[in-house]
């Protein structure tokens, strides 16, 4: 069940508006990352709080022993 609904707030992301772009990376065990580029604040916090993503936050402690969130702010998408 996890790993669809990860699929489907990666589509989500995908299409999100502002979206520049979004990675998925796994290791060897069953790690996993994700990475996002977005437009600007607002378009990240819209998709952050809105559709699937929105609803599955609540469910990050009991999907994922430690989940940590960094954000990186620059003057131009290069």
């Amino acid at each position: 069940v996890l790993a669809w609904v990860l699929w489907r707030i990666y589509r989500q992301a995908r299409r999100a508006a502002g979206n520049l772009g979004v990675r998925v990376f796994t290791t060897r065990g069953r790690d996993l990352w994700t990475v996002t580029a977005w437009a600007d604040e607002a378009a990240m916090r819209a998709f952050r709080d809105s559709g699937l993503h929105g609803r599955a936050q609540p469910k990050k402690p009991e999907w994922f022993d430690e989940a940590a969130v960094a954000d990186w702010h620059q003057p131009d998408p290069t």
